[in-house]
């Protein structure tokens, strides 16, 4: 096969989740003898291309009518028979449109919860910080006219999905319970059959080293980003845990463009034991390290951090404000899932988990065997399956 990845920027497998798994899954298929190139939608021309070059990769730039030009040429030259688009979004849509064929199959896939906000509008306002006058009349209405904004959303989020599917001979999910939500909420899908699941592998393998060494260490991986990311409940929630556990120390990995929002934020409750260190190239070292992850997000795919850190023995606590949590986690086994938005609640679970060392290390130990049945050779093979399946 030769297969295509089309996201919006360049692959740069140390940035985020979704560039991260195309280069893992990517690097599998050559392996298996496939071909593969990578193809950035959404390239910024004055952008140096050290910083972005990766082997067979190709950029877009110019209108729309440009770009999908160049997109066939590419796809011609390298007789393509396969497109994975990793960007399920409008830009991408137009691009792919008309594409598709008896010699070329287009799979898609959503790497987020679908209707990400639909049920939590009124919290995702609460976490907003607008900048442009779109964002602020969005925010506007999600405060005054709620059910009006959700409607809005909805209808927003049913026209994207349709047009993805059309566009597409597949429609992948990250999780099966993605599946089910997402045509539980739309029943006016046209050909839901084009809709199936592959869950995302682990970037990590599971190192051999002794959790009983972990430090107190609780740590928040992630890009600064609010409202997604809803760093400001970890900080929250450091500040009721810390009060009995001085001896304990925080650390938030990563940056973004709330980033100094959010030191303004946790400077003004004068919290202690936490830090801000951006982004690590060898985060692995503080999964290693650290007793706890704590996730706050308000909705996620497959979060990559929850699982490179259970490869690491970290227990997650996590806010359950996404389906797939409940696919990675069973509860109280391999960590702790928590009501939406209960930061005493999370506070105290952690504390609990803390002052029992016992429970605590075979949870560890459970997080890390749980985490190994999403090996990559496991999920690329059923890539593989898929694949072949759409062949003409």
């Amino acid at each position: 096969m030769n297969i295509l990845f089309l996201f919006d920027y360049p692959i740069i497998s140390n940035r985020g989740g979704v560039e991260r798994v195309t280069n893992l899954l990517a690097n599998q298929f050559r392996m298996l003898g496939h071909s593969v190139i990578y193809v950035a939608s959404d390239f910024e021309t004055g952008k140096s291309l050290h910083e972005s070059s990766q082997f067979n990769q190709f950029y877009l730039s110019g209108n729309e009518f440009e770009k999908k030009s160049k997109l066939n040429e590419i796809i011609k030259s390298n007789n393509i028979s396969h497109i994975i688009n990793q960007s399920s979004m409008a830009n991408t849509v137009r691009l792919l449109n008309g594409l598709k064929s008896d010699r070329l199959k287009v799979i898609s896939v959503l790497h987020n919860r679908p209707y990400a906000i639909l049920g939590m509008e009124s919290k995702y306002a609460m976490l907003n910080h607008p900048i442009s006058l779109r964002n602020r009349l969005s925010l506007y209405a999600t405060r005054v006219f709620p059910l009006l904004y959700r409607a809005f959303v909805k209808q927003r989020n049913d026209k994207l999905y349709q047009q993805i599917i059309d566009v597409s001979d597949r429609f992948i999910m990250l999780s099966d319970k993605f599946k089910y939500r997402l045509l539980d909420i739309n029943n006016s899908i046209k050909d839901s059959s084009k809709i199936d699941y592959i869950n995302n592998p682990n970037t990590f393998t599971s190192p051999i080293f002794d959790v009983k060494s972990k430090e107190n260490i609780i740590i928040w991986v992630g890009r600064l980003y609010d409202p997604q990311k809803n760093t400001r409940d970890f900080i929250d929630v450091w500040n009721i845990f810390q009060k009995c556990h001085p001896d304990w120390e925080a650390v938030i990995i990563g940056d973004g463009p709330h980033r100094h929002i959010l030191e303004i934020y946790a400077n003004k409750k004068n919290l202690k034991n936490l830090s801000f260190v951006g982004n690590k190239t060898n985060v692995e070292e503080y999964y290693k390290r650290a007793k706890f992850l704590c996730m706050t997000s308000l909705y996620e795919g497959w979060p990559m951090t929850l699982a490179e850190s259970m490869a690491y023995g970290c227990v997650p606590v996590l806010f359950n404000t996404f389906e797939s949590a409940e696919e990675i986690i069973t509860n109280n086994k391999n960590g702790i899932l928590i009501p939406p938005f209960k930061l005493k609640f999370m506070a105290n679970a952690i504390s609990d988990l803390a002052s029992d060392e016992n429970k605590r290390i075979a949870m560890s130990q459970n997080a890390q065997e749980s985490i190994a049945k999403y090996n990559v050779e496991q999920i690329v093979q059923i890539w593989i399956d898929k694949l072949s399946s759409e062949r003409s």
